[in-house]
């Protein structure tokens, strides 16, 4: 079963996340374009993915 980012993100493996984000965006753009919700969706993942870098635990 292939490994999905959100799966690799919730694990902790932000980069390898990230990667697999970059790799399925530029395909979505590719495929679907830039204003398809697949796409958009992919960018706020990345986003989010940016935001939990500066800020990994924001409990503390």
């Amino acid at each position: 079963m292939p490994v999905s980012k959100w799966r690799l993100a919730a694990l902790g493996q932000i980069e390898e996340a990230r990667t697999l984000g970059e790799d399925t965006l530029t395909r979505r753009r590719r495929v679907q374009g830039e204003d398809h919700p697949s796409t958009l969706n992919t960018v706020r993942f990345l986003e989010q993915l940016d935001k939990a870098r500066e800020d990994p635990d924001p409990g503390e």
